[in-house]
């Protein structure tokens, strides 16, 4: 079957729309003819109206006509989430195709890094592949690199670590870098807190318990004993046990103190607006950001396939295979609430939320 013939098809009987969604009754997309990830613009020329059918299907004839581009593939995936009955063969078999596609990724490919330098820490060479699971290695192995430290200690690192910047030194640099900020260096040398601050600073505490992904939550057998073998002979400074302790009885900050009456109702009033849902608090939320709730259903797989990499990684990973740029902001509060336990798909609300947005049916109030 001509794919690309029925496409091409296709955008020509809907090119005499134009693209004024106004002139028209009924719900319209905008698609790019040319997707950008090969090469397309955003130029009205590469532009034409469909109706949400019609970009589904543009979006699978696109994937059916090149079936070696990822990119393709990946927004076919996103339109299937969105109009495609979970329990049909076309589903499933796009799902199988997308574990396969994210199994490939992770055979023990990596990039060379010897002899390149990250922060104070140069590459020696390729230490181990290292099963990224060790219960399921099909989910793949990932790079352990030899690493010497500008203070003359070796040190052993994740590639990812090192790529990312989340390590630059074999632990050397915070101790520096915190001795250069202390006494006359410290910023805060001689000043004090306003009032105003030291207030804020109150309310951000009171929210801290229930904004941690653990809150309410115990590890399980396994978890114990996966956290005890990573920090077997890790050696505990005075500055780690001091900062690891936190204060009771008189050395409490609150010892004999209570909130005021103006103070209580601030706090209740921000723990209404958190226990709301995220596409509930309609005055801070953007089309955007509604859009991207809209779509956590296939977000949610995705990073369920990714093996739950942390934020950076699935960011990247993300705009890798998507051809986007969006920032680490983008993803942060849909993780939070993925490592929280939340399924979008089990959730009644979001389903009838999503479904009545994405279909047009929906409307910010």
């Amino acid at each position: 079957m001509n794919y690309e013939k029925i496409y091409n098809s296709l955008v020509e009987k809907a090119k005499p729309r134009g693209l004024d969604k106004s002139q028209h009754e009924g719900y319209f997309e905008i698609h790019h003819i040319v997707p950008r990830s090969l090469g397309g613009t955003n130029a009205d020329d590469n532009l034409v109206m469909f109706t949400a059918r019609e970009h589904f299907i543009a979006h699978m004839l696109l994937w059916k006509a090149y079936p070696q581009e990822n990119s393709l593939f990946y927004a076919a995936m996103m339109m299937s989430n969105r109009f495609t009955d979970r329990k049909s063969r076309l589903y499933e078999s796009m799902k199988q195709i997308l574990a396969a596609k994210m199994s490939e990724r992770r055979k023990g490919k990596y990039k060379d890094l010897t002899g390149q330098k990250f922060g104070k820490l140069r590459v020696i060479e390729l230490a181990r592949l290292q099963p990224i699971s060790e219960d399921d290695e099909s989910k793949g192995r990932r790079a352990i690199w030899a690493c010497l430290c500008d203070c003359g200690n070796e040190h052993e690192v994740i590639g990812g670590s090192l790529t990312s910047g989340n390590t630059k030194s074999c632990g050397c640099l915070p101790v520096e870098l915190g001795k250069a900020r202390c006494g006359e260096n410290s910023s805060m040398w001689g000043r004090k807190h306003t009032e105003e601050t030291k207030e804020k600073f109150k309310l951000r505490r009171v929210l801290r318990g229930s904004e941690n992904p653990m809150w309410g939550r115990t590890w399980t057998d396994e978890q114990r004993e996966a956290a005890s073998k990573r920090l077997k002979g890790t050696k505990w400074t005075e500055a780690r046990r001091a900062a690891a302790t936190f204060p009771t009885g008189e050395d409490h900050q609150f010892f004999g103190k209570s909130h005021t009456e103006e103070t209580r109702q601030k706090i209740s009033q921000i723990l209404k607006d958190k226990n709301q849902r995220p596409w509930e608090n309609l005055s801070t939320q953007t089309d955007e950001s509604l859009t991207k709730w809209a779509m956590c259903d296939y977000y949610y797989d995705l990073w369920i396939l990714s093996g739950k990499v942390g934020l950076k990684r699935f960011t990247k990973f993300y705009n890798e295979t998507h051809n986007d740029s969006v920032s680490l902001a983008f993803f942060t509060n849909p993780r939070i609430k993925f490592i929280e336990g939340w399924i979008p798909q089990e959730d009644e609300e979001w389903v009838e939320f999503s479904k009545n947005y994405l279909e047009g049916g929906w409307l910010k109030q």
